[in-house]
């Protein structure tokens, strides 16, 4: 990756060799710090460019596949046609559809881990103002 700072006075400097790089998801891609980046697995990840105060993210996607038939896909609103398109763009097949108990099936074990977690934070605040008082 190459960096470049545009300053104030209009000038534009490489500063490659200033900036810090750092992967949001090494299985995906490693970046040294002279920005060279090696993609280790398939998915999308990000590689975050940090220069004076200034950040930008880089995504980076290898596909799981080179095409993925959605011939069975219908866009019924918007947010499907964002789903198709990361569907093509990262070579994956999406889910079949299910009925609601699966739904459900699916779902009530994160709700229960959430609900913990929740109850878990809740109390270690409630300690800590008791603590205080």
């Amino acid at each position: 990756m190459r960096v470049e700072a545009t300053y104030s006075d209009g000038r534009t400097r490489d500063v490659t060799a200033w900036a810090k790089f750092d992967s949001m998801d090494e299985a995906v891609v490693n970046v040294a710090p002279d920005g060279l980046c090696h993609t280790v697995g398939r998915g999308q990840g990000a590689v975050m460019v940090r220069f004076e105060g200034q950040a930008e993210i880089c995504q980076v996607v290898v596909p799981y596949a080179d095409r993925v038939d959605l011939a069975d896909w219908k866009n019924n609103n918007y947010v499907d046609e964002l789903a198709a398109t990361k569907f093509r763009e990262l070579g994956i097949s999406p889910s079949p559809v299910c009925d609601d108990s699966m739904f459900l099936r699916r779902r009530i074990p994160r709700l229960h881990r959430h609900l913990a977690d929740h109850r878990r934070n809740q109390g270690l605040s409630g300690f800590a103002r008791r603590r205080q008082t």
